[in-house]
């Protein structure tokens, strides 16, 4: 055992040292990002048409501010790196970005498959074709952006490509819970009437096939709508913070309110974290024990 135990202490350590080198780079991404916006004009910044200038930085547009860091710091450039050493957007023309987007339709069907199997080592290999898919869908964005010599990275409301790439990258949400709502009803459903699990000191209602499959389609059905909302916002987020105002009180308004946003963000923050640890002192202090 001792051998095992020190390969498990061995392969933590590694995870801790790998999470703790991405959140310091996501700290230090993130203030470069924050002292950046603050000296830069969004509306400026909208206008530049130099496709060999790229950043995460630069140009800055409020689609790209609203990726989270993942994308924004890692996927995205990475996608951007390699279109630009390998021209693949010029050298294979012929490969559209509806070809990459129904592509990545496909491999989240196919990893709604593997994440839904008993083997442990295809749920894994599921696990990395989501994120291949995931690095496909920021692929298909720039292969589009360069074949239609349009380098900002902004939102292109109304064109068929680009509503067929949202609708694939929800399909791959889906797809994703899809998989996960069949391995959970095998594993974990009911499968005796009043079924009652025992383990550390808990007695536990087995939750039924049916609580199953309706909770992880709310999970699926949050994914879609967030997907939705925030293309509504981003909409007209761009419409408001990235054209010139006609009339210069429309400013005041935008910069008077950060003061009520701020505050909002910081109060809802608060009350879930409130939360968060009211629940977590009921669970270790055993009043769910029977």
């Amino acid at each position: 055992m001792a051998p095992c135990f020190h390969s498990f202490r061995g392969e933590n350590s590694v995870i801790l040292s790998v999470c703790c080198v991405m959140a310091m780079y996501y700290i230090i991404m993130d203030m470069s990002l924050y002292y950046t916006l603050h000296n830069t004009s969004l509306v400026k910044e909208a206008a530049i048409d130099d496709p060999s200038r790229f950043s995460p930085f630069h140009p800055l547009t409020i689609r790209l501010l609203v990726l989270d860091q993942t994308n924004h710091y890692i996927v995205r450039p990475s996608t951007e790196v390699f279109n630009y050493m390998t021209n693949f957007s010029n050298v294979f023309s012929f490969i559209s970005p509806n070809i990459i987007s129904v592509t990545h339709a496909f491999i989240s069907i196919v990893v709604g498959k593997m994440v839904s199997s008993d083997n442990l080592r295809h749920r894994q290999m599921g696990a990395f074709f989501f994120e291949l898919r995931t690095w496909l869908v920021s692929f298909a964005g720039v292969v589009f952006r360069s074949q239609a010599g349009r380098p900002i990275f902004s939102s292109l409301h109304g064109i068929y490509g680009t509503t067929l790439n949202s609708v694939c990258d929800m399909l791959g949400g889906v797809a994703l819970c899809v998989g996960v709502c069949v391995y959970a009803v095998r594993h974990y459903g009911r499968r005796r009437t009043n079924e009652v699990s025992v383990g550390k000191g808990l007695n536990v209602q087995v939750p039924s096939n049916r609580v199953i499959v309706f909770n992880v389609f709310l999970y699926a059905l949050l994914v879609v709508l967030s997907y939705g909302f925030l293309a509504y916002f981003v909409m007209h987020l761009e419409r408001f913070l990235e054209k010139p105002f006609p009339d210069p009180q429309l400013t005041d308004y935008v910069s008077m309110s950060l003061y009520f946003f701020y505050p909002t963000v910081i109060i809802l923050m608060s009350l879930c974290y409130i939360y968060i640890v009211h629940m977590n002192s009921i669970i270790l202090s055993g009043e769910f024990t029977s």
